[in-house]
Parts: C-alpha cells; sequence; structure tokens
C-alpha cells in the first residue's frame, strides 16, 4: 500500500484484553510516517526510513478492536498491514490500590466486596466535588499513559414490570488539577462484579495527582434533573488504578 505525505491508511487490529503488544510495521521505500492510536497520537519516533525494513512498537492495546492510524510525514513509503503479537515486559505497568489514596467528604473505604483487588475498594464518591478520591501516582517519563480503572456498576433506574435499566455512572477524572474529564463507565451488573476500563491521560515526569469525583448533569434546560433517576450523580466503586505508557518504540 503506497502512503504519500500527508496521506493516512488505517488499520484495525485486534486484541484479547487490555495490555501490552507488539506492533509490526513492514515498510518499503525512504518515506517515514508517524503512528496514532484509537485517534491518540503516539509519543514514538516515526516508523519508515531505510528503504525496506520492520519498526516494532510496543503498544498498550485495549481489549477487543483497536484503530491504528499511520499518517505520511516525509517522501513516500509502502506499507503492509501492521502485524500484532501479545508481548510483555516493556511497557512498565504500576498499580495502586483506591484505599491507598485519600477521600474526602462523604467517600468512604469500604471491605464490603469480597471480590475487590484488596479486599478494599472505594465508594460513595460523587453528588458533588466535595466527596472525592485522590490517587497519587508515578510516571517514569512525561507524555501519554494509559490508565486502567478496576471498576463496579450494579446501579439501575426503577425497573419496570418487564425491563431492568441499568445506568451508565460516570467519573469527572482530573489530572494534576486541570480540567475534569467525564468518563463513562458501563454496568457491570452488580456492584461485586468488577471489569476494567483503560482511559488514556498525558502525565509529566515524577507524581501526578488524579482526582474522581461525579455530579449529575441537568435537563437540556439547566435547571432540572431527571425525575425517574435515569443518571447517576456517582461513579463506580473504584477497586484498583494501574498506570502504563501507552507506546515505547
Amino acid at each position: 500500500m503506497p502512503l504519500a505525505k500527508r496521506d493516512s491508511a488505517t488499520f484495525w487490529v485486534y486484541s484479547r484484553t487490555d495490555g501490552e503488544a507488539t506492533v509490526s510495521v513492514d515498510h518499503l521505500g525512504v518515506g517515514r510516517a508517524s503512528l496514532s492510536l484509537n485517534g491518540e497520537k503516539l509519543d514514538v519516533p516515526q516508523v519508515g526510513g531505510g528503504r525496506k525494513g520492520t519498526d516494532q512498537v510496543r503498544m498498550f492495546l485495549s481489549g477487543g478492536i483497536n484503530k491504528i492510524t499511520v499518517t505520511g510525514a516525509s517522501h513516500e513509503l509502502a506499507l503492509d498491514p501492521p502485524r500484532v503479537t501479545p508481548s510483555s515486559g516493556t511497557l512498565t505497568t504500576k498499580v495502586y490500590q483506591a484505599e491507598d489514596g485519600t477521600v474526602t467528604g462523604a467517600t468512604k473505604v469500604t471491605g464490603g466486596y469480597t471480590f475487590a483487588s484488596a479486599g478494599k475498594a472505594v465508594t460513595d464518591m460523587g453528588d458533588g466535588k466535595a466527596n472525592a478520591l485522590t490517587v497519587d501516582v508515578t510516571a517514569r517519563h512525561s507524555g501519554r499513559h494509559a490508565v486502567t480503572i478496576r471498576y463496579s456498576n450494579g446501579e439501575q433506574a426503577p425497573a419496570t414490570h418487564y425491563n431492568p435499566d441499568p445506568i451508565a455512572r460516570h467519573t469527572d477524572l482530573s489530572v494534576n488539577g486541570g480540567p475534569a474529564r467525564r468518563v463513562l463507565f458501563p454496568t457491570t451488573f452488580h456492584f461485586n462484579n468488577f471489569w476494567e476500563l483503560t482511559v488514556p491521560v498525558t502525565l509529566k515526569r515524577g507524581t501526578n495527582r488524579l482526582s474522581f469525583t461525579a455530579a449529575e448533569l441537568p435537563d437540556f434546560n439547566g435547571v432540572t434533573y431527571n425525575q425517574y433517576d435515569q443518571r447517576s450523580p456517582y461513579t463506580p466503586v473504584i477497586d484498583r488504578i494501574a498506570v502504563t505508557p501507552l507506546a515505547v518504540k
């Protein structure tokens, strides 16, 4: 596949789980290209050059389908579809238990969920910014990182006689006091059933503070709130947070 400067090619690749994988890019020609993963431009050197060869990039892929985009940066090169193989040991993951963070307001640590990874989790974040969890994490290098949150969400609106109504809880995630990003968490069908969800964030080298809270958004008029309890003001229960560099070449 020829790729000229400023042209792009998109490939869809599969990963069984969230985690590291090696993406091999076979190329021909003197051109170079940049890489993006799921819309995130990667902080890695460009691929290509040297007429013929293979560049290997370790990426943190999400479980399921991932979007890899190759964009021409100079001259022209020819590409084969990327090859993806499981790998480990290059992207170092650091794991932080939520209960080791700082809770404020009504937020509390609980031992009531037997399937939490260390026997404890954090709950009751949200319904206002005063009820929050903050966790300090470290990064060896500045740049984009994958923050994987192990959570549970068993909330549902009052059910009708024929149809349960699960609710996607959310968290307003702020990094180092910056603007909050709203992240939705699908139902896990029970508060003692934990899933994982990965969010890309930018971290600086050294210590970074992640803040989790939530607040229900009003209706379109900006004044009233949903009278049928179909939007939650709370975050999910958070068990642990794992931090991994998004990519390394």
